[in-house]
C-alpha cells in the first residue's frame, strides 16, 4: 500500500483538503466552503465548530472520492488562519 500524506488547510473561506505522494504528486483534493457572519458594521466571526465540520466533509470526500484507505496516510500537515 503506498502511503500517502494529508494536508489540511483551515482558510478563511474554506477548508481545503489534499492528499500527496511522498514525492509530491496530488492524488485527490477537496474544498470545503464556509460563510462568515457580520454581526456588527466592521466585524467578522467564524465559528470553529463550522470549521470541524468542514474539516470532517472535506476529509471523508477525500479518501471515498479517491477509494483510498485511512490506513494510507502516513502523516497529517494542518494550518490555519489567524
Amino acid at each position: 500500500m503506498e502511503q500517502l500524506l494529508l494536508g489540511i488547510d483551515i482558510g478563511t473561506s474554506a477548508c481545503k483538503v489534499a492528499l500527496f505522494t511522498r514525492e509530491g504528486r496530488a492524488v485527490a483534493a477537496k474544498s470545503v466552503k464556509y460563510p462568515c457572519q457580520y454581526p456588527a458594521p466592521g466585524w467578522v466571526e467564524q465559528y470553529p465548530p463550522v470549521w470541524w465540520e468542514a474539516v470532517c466533509r472535506a476529509v471523508k470526500s477525500v479518501l471515498s472520492d479517491g477509494d483510498i484507505p485511512p490506513a494510507s496516510i502516513a502523516g497529517v500537515g494542518v494550518d490555519g488562519q489567524s
